[in-house]
């Protein structure tokens, strides 16, 4: 077993990685323009970071921020 190993990964995800919940931050973000095949993906801590040539974007993806209407707020960090 190995020493502290951590749950972030860093491989690049492409959009079909991404779960129905990722994807649906993607496609509201108003910060990713094009398609969603357009970029990569990494996860880290609740975090989905968004990238293609042009820019980096991340967009909090944490379940746990529930609105009273079921909806879960986009956070957007540029």
């Amino acid at each position: 077993m190995s020493p502290s190993r951590s749950s972030v990964s860093t491989e690049r995800l492409h959009w079909k990685d991404l779960s129905l919940q990722e994807l649906e931050h993607v496609l509201k973000s108003e910060e990713v323009t094009g398609e969603p095949e357009d970029y990569e993906y990494i996860r880290q801590d609740g975090t989905l970071h968004v990238l293609n040539d042009e820019c980096s974007i991340e967009i909090s993806v944490s379940p746990a921020k529930e609105q009273p209407d079921g909806s879960t707020p986009v956070e957007h960090k540029a």
